[in-house]
């Protein structure tokens, strides 16, 4: 019902409202050519999938994106990768007009290389995706990382994590036992609160409510961290940075897997926006380069008999 209030305003002229306006401006960035760019399979020019980490983890970790990447192509080297956004933002906003555009390209680049599904590490992207464009066969990032494993891991040693499931999870009970599986996998405990699942809370930045009203954004990622039995891990680069934001412990799934510096990611403040913009960039250039490589050696002749691809990227 709010969500349909949102769209009406919009339509007739009164949102966004002037605290949105930063929103927006971000959006325009994510869906821009310094970010947006779509890349087949290593060494290939079509890809059977497409994997999608959004804004908000390469935001977070271009790192994290890459050997997540690396690790996808090992068992599926079919795999292509597309950096942007799915246009969450002005969506939440009720501006589904823009939107519905951004979805468009995403369809027209998931076309254009012939996939068969796209792969995605944020769950309100898999909602999103699943709910406006379910032809492009959303598959979840940690659904797909159950089913090809992960990397062996050495033994933990840390304090039971107590799980936050994102809100767009609520009804998607599949990813959250992906996430529980893979956290079990990785060598670490959990701790259910009463509010997880079905009736996870907020992280306080649905609706984008923290830049119409900053205290109540605030005041629902407080009731996380409060509940939370020490230190909080979730699958959502989005909830890591917004509790991350009020000096909550937290750290993100894809750390515990792919990261070294697992024990530390937990205390790690939430990225300047400069800084979040600098790791975008920096992202699509590594990738772009490794794609260059990749294509060069593939019409270099060689002696040897082909192997398998297996798209490598480090």
């Amino acid at each position: 019902m709010i969500f349909e209030i949102r769209e009406e305003m919009v339509k007739n002229g009164s949102a966004p409202l002037p605290q949105h306006a930063p929103i927006k401006e971000i959006q325009q960035f994510y869906i821009s050519d310094e970010i947006r760019v779509t890349l087949p399979a290593p060494g290939k020019e079509k890809a059977q999938f497409l994997f999608f980490p959004g804004c908000a983890l390469s935001a977070y970790s271009p790192d994290l994106v890459l050997q997540t990447y690396e690790h996808i192509c090992k068992s599926l080297p079919e795999t292509g990768i597309m950096l942007g956004c799915c246009g969450g933002p002005v969506y939440l906003l009720g501006d589904t007009g823009t939107a519905t555009k951004i979805e468009d390209g995403i369809a027209e680049d998931f076309r254009r290389m012939g996939a068969t599904g796209i792969i995605t590490a944020c769950p309100y992207c898999y909602q999103l995706l699943k709910m406006n464009r379910p032809e492009l066969n959303p598959i979840s990032l940690y659904t797909i990382l159950e089913e090809i494993g992960i990397p062996a891991q050495k033994s933990a040693h840390h304090a039971p994590y107590t799980i936050h499931d994102p809100c767009s999870t609520r009804n998607e009970r599949g990813i959250q036992e992906s996430a529980r599986v893979l956290l079990r996998q990785s060598g670490h405990e959990f701790i259910e609160t009463g509010h997880s699942g079905r009736t996870t809370h907020c992280c306080g930045m649905g609706g984008m409510v923290y830049a119409a009203n900053a205290e109540v954004g605030a005041a629902k990622t407080r009731r996380t961290i409060e509940e939370a039995k020490g230190e909080i891990v979730t699958y959502c680069a989005t909830c890591r940075e917004t509790i991350a934001g009020q000096k909550g412990q937290i750290v993100h799934l894809l750390d515990l897997i792919f990261n070294p510096a697992w024990k530390a990611a937990g205390q790690v403040p939430p990225k300047d926006p400069q800084i979040a913009k600098e790791n975008l960039r920096s992202l699509k250039k590594k990738l772009v380069a490794l794609s260059t490589k990749k294509a060069v050696q593939k019409k270099t002749p060689s002696k040897k008999k082909p192997g398998k691809i297996r798209g490598n990227l480090t």
